[in-house]
């Protein structure tokens, strides 16, 4: 089953993606930084899987040829993970940018991190590079 974001939510304990058959399926503690993965069952997809903030390694959104937008996770050992796919390219990066800095802030090793963002040229966002500050 394919995993397609329903939607981006936010609370003062946490940030949320919703798949449409998975509710709060990634969440993001804003208190630790530390990700929590609950896709339910299926193929790629994680349940129960906790990444902490010292692991993340940043986000991808990524153009799709259907047209839509693939979200994605860099995390672990050169790890990389399809959280899902939006058409809601602007709130996706809105999310995304609200989470890596929700992330970095609890981060307690130094590490090379940055949040990629690569669009299609015809997109009104444009191509993204975010580097840590």
């Amino acid at each position: 089953m394919s995993k397609t974001i329903q939607g981006f939510r936010e609370k003062d304990y946490g940030m949320f993606i919703d798949l449409t058959d998975a509710m709060s399926s990634v969440s993001v503690d804003r208190k630790t930084g530390n990700l929590v993965l609950q896709e339910g069952a299926g193929e790629d997809r994680f349940t129960g899987a906790l990444i902490t903030s010292d692991f993340c390694h940043g986000f991808t959104l990524s153009a799709t040829p259907e047209g839509t937008w693939a979200v994605g996770l860099r995390f672990g050992d050169q790890k990389s993970h399809v959280l899902g796919t939006t058409e809601d390219e602007a709130g996706a990066l809105q999310w995304l940018k609200k989470a890596w800095d929700v992330i970095r802030s609890n981060q307690t090793t130094e590490q090379s991190t940055e949040i990629i963002f690569a669009s299609s040229p015809a997109s009104t966002v444009g191509d993204h590079l975010l580097q840590p500050h």
